[in-house]
């Protein structure tokens, strides 16, 4: 088990093992559409595998626990990548590569990472001030949008 799955919701954990019936550690497109309809998804072997293609960012067709994990986040905050167009997918990307733990949220140090690859070296207490202003929720995690609106401001 890798450091990321260590951290991965177990209710989205159980919901994995449940729908990975061939117990391959992936869901398959097939497996995915049962879930989809399990959860009243209203879904066709068509549109489950846009679903798949979208977070399936290794590109082997079918997702892992992380990628799922990334699935079922969006699907709860009712942004499920693709059926969100004004999202840029540079961001959406940027957001999935450094949001580690696969919460769908990008934490303190997550964001620290983001901030040192975009060469800003900051403090915690700078690092926190960031957070504070971009966190709109005020959940102590940047969700998708707020992420989208720090690296905009960040980059222009």
């Amino acid at each position: 088990m890798t450091e990321a799955e260590l951290h991965i919701d177990p209710m989205v954990k159980a919901t994995f093992e449940k729908y990975d019936v061939d117990k391959s550690g992936d869901i398959c497109v097939k497996e995915l559409l049962h879930a989809l309809v399990d959860c009243g998804v209203d879904a066709d072997a068509k549109h489950t595998k846009e679903v798949c293609a979208k977070y399936d960012l290794d590109g082997n067709g079918k997702l892992c626990i992380k990628e799922f994990a990334v699935l079922v986040q969006d699907a709860m905050h009712g942004s499920v990548a693709g059926d969100a167009p004004n999202v840029d997918p540079v961001v959406l990307s940027v957001f999935r590569k450094h949001d580690k733990d696969g919460s769908g949220a990008i934490e303190a140090s997550e964001l620290k990472e983001v901030l040192k690859e975009c060469d800003y070296e900051v403090d915690d207490a700078k690092l926190a001030e960031t957070l504070k202003h971009y966190d709109l929720d005020n959940n102590q995690s940047l969700c998708l949008k707020e992420f989208e609106m720090l690296l905009r401001d960040f980059m222009y």
